[in-house]
């Protein structure tokens, strides 16, 4: 048997489509993010700038990896069990899919990854240089997805 293990970023939230989003770099073992070194705004292609700008450590990045981890994790774990044992709990035939479909919906679904209005402003007046021209790519993208919006809802 062996392992994995290293630096890699997990916990990506707080997302801007085409500015930006918050990732943690995290020491892990065969994918389990452990331990937390440093949160970074990763921009995106098209800002103008490669690579990241390390940020204070985002609360919202260790809880998206951390109970995206967790699930997968508790989902594996339960489905190893119930194929390697004879007599299994009804109740884990439930629970194992439940905890894959969890970390799904938390890796997937909008409303846990992407920034509000107001997050996206805090993130871009915490950066020290970056922060006006992000802000005015920010505001372009809000500003044209409410005039999308607001065109759909006329239709």
């Amino acid at each position: 048997m062996f392992y994995i293990f290293g630096m890699r970023m997990f916990g990506q939230t707080d997302r801007v489509p085409g500015v930006f989003h918050v990732a943690t770099r995290f020491f892990h073992i065969c994918f389990v993010p452990l331990y937390p070194m440093k949160s970074i705004l990763v921009l995106e292609e098209g800002t103008g700038r490669d690579g990241g700008i390390p940020i204070p450590m985002s609360k919202n990045s260790l809880a998206a990896a951390w109970s995206r981890g967790l699930a997968w994790a508790m989902g594996l774990i339960m489905m190893i069990i119930i194929v390697n044992s004879a007599t299994v709990s009804p109740v884990l035939y439930f629970l194992a899919p439940l905890f894959v479909v969890v970390a799904i919906l938390l890796q997937c679904h909008p409303r846990f990854r992407n920034a509000s209005y107001e997050r996206a402003n805090e993130i871009c007046a915490s950066l020290p240089s970056d922060g006006l021209r992000l802000q005015a790519l920010v505001d372009k993208h809000f500003v044209t997805s409410q005039v999308t919006d607001k065109s759909l809802d006329m239709v």
